[in-house]
Formats: structure tokens, C-alpha cells, sequence
């Protein structure tokens, strides 16, 4: 995998293996569940319609982002034989970085 920084986006250059890897590996996000994150390790009746918020924030955050991670692997292209790449901005790299980073803690 290569990557190239243009001046508003980024350009990142896969082989057709890694592509055909990384969209393997992105088909298990989310891999935490949504209930990972707490609140405080120690159980409190206050605190459990907050984490409930919580739970549910995160549930959908995984939904947001899942369905944003299936938009942005769709335009992947072959610009030259064998060599596919895909063009992100800053903020659909950073969405695409975590999820593969939420995928490598719950893994």
C-alpha cells in the first residue's frame, strides 16, 4: 500500500491482494460492542442511565460509520493492471483509520 498526499486529499494505491485484504478485514467492524466503553468500572444506580446514552451513542456512531467505510471502499479503481486506488480527503481517512483501529483493539 502506498500513499500519496495531494493538497486536499490523499491518494493511496493498493495492490488487488491488499484491497481484496482490506476490504476483508473492514467486514468485521465493529468488532467491540457497543457496551466496551463504560462510564466507571465501579457499578453505581446513578450512573446507569448514563452508560445506557452511552451504549446507544455508540451503537450508532458503529452504524454511521460502518455505512460511511461501505461508501467510501465502493469507488475503489483500477488505475493500471494490478494497482487499484482510492482518493480520500482528511476526514474520510481519519474515519477510515479508526475503524481500522477499532477492528485491530477488538481483534
Amino acid at each position: 500500500m502506498k500513499i500519496e498526499k495531494k493538497s486536499a486529499h490523499f491518494d493511496i494505491h493498493f495492490s488487488r491482494r491488499e484491497a481484496m485484504v482490506l476490504r476483508h478485514v473492514l467486514s468485521f467492524y465493529p468488532l467491540l460492542n457497543p457496551d466496551y466503553h463504560r462510564l466507571s468500572r465501579q457499578p453505581d444506580a446513578r450512573i446507569v442511565a448514563g452508560q445506557k446514552m452511552l451504549e446507544e451513542a455508540m451503537a450508532e456512531q458503529h452504524r454511521r460509520i460502518k455505512s460511511e467505510i461501505s461508501a467510501l471502499m465502493e469507488p475503489l479503481q483500477e488505475k493500471h493492471p494490478g494497482q487499484i486506488s482510492l482518493r480520500l480527503d482528511g476526514g474520510q481517512l481519519e474515519r477510515f483509520l479508526r475503524a481500522l483501529n477499532d477492528v485491530r483493539v477488538g481483534s
